[in-house]
């Protein structure tokens, strides 16, 4: 098992950009992870800009390498996986588990506040992969985590409702994160690689529609809704109020909420 390397940056451009250039440079290691107190060009998924106050955050991005010795879960398992590493990382620094739930396909956000209907988020999460060999996988797996704010941009309110671990309660440092997260996602790869049915159950227990009516944004104007049955490496199953069964294949998912 490789031991994963923590290196801690007072200022980065991008903690993803950083991991690139060391596997470019052939430094880089599986499992090793990119801390910045600051980044100048974060970025999430969609092209979205990461707004983050420097020393405030945890802007972290980890290498991970697939190799004949171990293999990597496949891209959208891998996703899953990287959300429940975070978030058994986030109750790992004392947050209890019913404040925490993931948003497809990996948002962490706060769960089951009353009179809320947008849950506030927490952490987003960003994979990329710049490299095509199927026998060789390298991917960057970009986190930004909302640690110690106490308050935020009036812009950035004005996009979602947002949160921090400090305004929930929770005493810890980015880096105190980092270290958990690192740890929890070095044992759930091995799961998400052998056993990926199980992290699909995990991601649907933890994203809070199991057995629950959900909707499902497939990027049109059709959100078809219906129980959800079971979530497999293969697809999303849902049961219609007309009791007819419905299959999506988990890459063609863009949202699933419950209702």
């Amino acid at each position: 098992m490789t031991t994963p390397r923590l290196f801690e940056h007072d200022e980065l451009d991008s903690t993803n950009e950083e991991a690139f250039r060391e596997i470019a440079a052939g430094r880089a290691q599986h499992l090793d992870g990119h801390l910045a107190a600051a980044q100048t060009a974060g970025r999430g998924r969609l092209g979205r800009t990461w707004v983050g106050a420097p020393g405030e955050g945890m802007y972290l991005s980890i290498v991970l390498l697939g190799r004949d010795s171990w293999s990597l879960p496949t891209p959208v398992v891998l996703s899953m996986t990287v959300g429940l590493a975070l978030l058994q990382a986030a109750e790992r620094v004392g947050l209890a588990p019913d404040l925490l739930a993931l948003d497809w396909p990996n948002d962490l956000v706060v769960a089951g506040l009353p009179g809320v209907e947008e849950a506030p988020k927490l952490a987003g999460i960003l994979i990329e992969s710049r490299n095509l060999d199927p026998d060789a996988p390298a991917y960057v797996v970009g986190v930004g985590v909302n640690v110690l704010q106490m308050a935020f941009p009036e812009a950035l309110l004005a996009e979602r409702p947002v949160s921090s671990l400090a305004l929930l309660g929770c005493t810890t440092t980015p880096r105190e994160l980092a270290t958990l997260f690192l740890d929890e996602l070095t044992e759930l790869l091995e799961v998400g690689a052998t056993a990926p049915s199980q992290v699909c159950a995990d991601y649907l227990e933890a994203s809070r529609a199991a057995g629950r009516r959900v909707r499902v944004d497939l990027g049109g104007d059709d959100f078809p809704e219906g129980r959800a049955v079971f979530l497999e490496p293969d697809g999303l199953r849902i049961l219609t109020d007309d009791n007819l069964t419905m299959n999506f294949a988990l890459e063609h998912i863009r949202g699933l909420r419950p209702v």
